[in-house]
């Protein structure tokens, strides 16, 4: 690819707000929608049959042949068998809503295989250590109960969350607590969370946040305090950030109505690499697809009306994903 100037649109995968990779088959993810999940085929260039969830697939996480779906209604459930059938656990996160999923590390006994599952959402933070036949509440002393992004750096092994107008909170023993973590951020609602490498050269790690208002800041770990990441960005609203392991420093950013826009040096210039149709111009979600070696990954965007776009040269161009899935919301 030339690293970002044209587009394809994926149709028929309307509504796409998240995409996410199958762990063992290349080509292959799953796609959230408000009826259940369907995949995306060896290709990555076609959408299968839905299975229906009841209160539909509102997030996802994948993990060795576990596939984990938090649903609109606060529900969970799991796949064993890459999402052609899903069972209800014991019980839900009691969130409300489930707007993300993240898997962590934990020496708690209580589990048997040392990983913690985190959910978020109306109703705060909750853990598992169970594969999500169980939860509990981590929302310890976060006040802000309306949590919308949650990310776990498995460096510095952190617990982000981004919250509905209180900020971002960080935990450092695992969701046991948190602490407010926004100084030098703007009032504003912290729609997605991402940790990654930082710049000058991606050394250390940190976390970037993508807000309404179209901004993405980054935290400085030497000055304590958020900065702003916007240089050349623009748009209403970030919905979400993803960085390539692929390449160096690149990371992506979806906003609402602009489209997707790339970075190449740890998110501190940003361009917006596709200008013409079908660009897909509101991204509510990214997802990443292994590329060629030493290539950028095959991205995916989500958009809520106009299906999945498929780019194999890092935004440049675009080609829409094929397939039934119906015209709603895809997480």
């Amino acid at each position: 690819g030339d690293g970002g100037a044209f587009w394809t649109e994926a149709s028929g995968c309307s509504g796409a707000a998240t995409v996410v990779a199958h762990p063992a088959i290349p080509g292959t993810a799953f796609v959230g929608t408000f009826e259940g999940v369907a995949m995306l085929d060896g290709t990555g260039s076609s959408c299968g049959a839905v299975t229906p969830i009841p209160g539909g697939a509102a997030a996802l996480l994948v993990d060795g042949t576990s596939l984990w779906a938090g649903t609109f209604g606060g529900e969970f459930f799991v796949s064993t068998d890459d999402g052609l059938t899903f069972d209800p656990t014991a019980s839900g996160p009691g969130l409300g809503s489930v707007r993300a999923l993240a898997r962590g590390a934990t020496d708690d006994p209580a589990s048997p295989d040392g990983t913690v599952l985190y959910a978020v959402g109306g109703g705060g933070v909750a853990r598992s250590l169970d594969g999500g036949a169980a939860w509990l509440a981590a929302t310890g002393d976060l006040w802000a109960t309306q949590v919308w992004a949650l990310d776990w750096d498995p460096v510095a092994d952190a617990l982000y969350a981004g919250t509905w107008r209180s900020g971002v909170f960080f935990s450092g023993d695992r969701g046991l607590t948190w602490q407010p973590f926004s100084d030098g951020l703007p009032p504003l609602e912290g729609w997605a969370l991402e940790a990654g490498p930082a710049p000058p050269d991606g050394a250390q790690t940190t976390v970037y946040a993508g807000l309404n208002g179209g901004s993405v800041w980054r935290y400085d770990q030497g000055l304590s305090s958020w900065v702003p990441a916007n240089a050349g960005l623009f748009g209403s609203q970030v919905w979400d950030l993803i960085f390539d392991p692929e390449v160096p420093g690149l990371i992506y950013a979806a906003t609402q109505d602009q489209g997707v826009f790339r970075s190449f040096d740890y998110g501190v210039t940003w361009e917006r690499p596709s200008l013409g149709p079908p660009e897909p111009g509101n991204g509510t979600a990214l997802g990443l697809l292994p590329g060629a070696p030493g290539s950028p990954s095959v991205l995916f965007v989500g958009t809520p009306f106009d299906g999945i776009f498929r780019s194999d040269d890092a935004g440049a161009t675009w080609t829409a994903v094929s397939g039934d899935i119906p015209d709603s919301f895809i997480t």
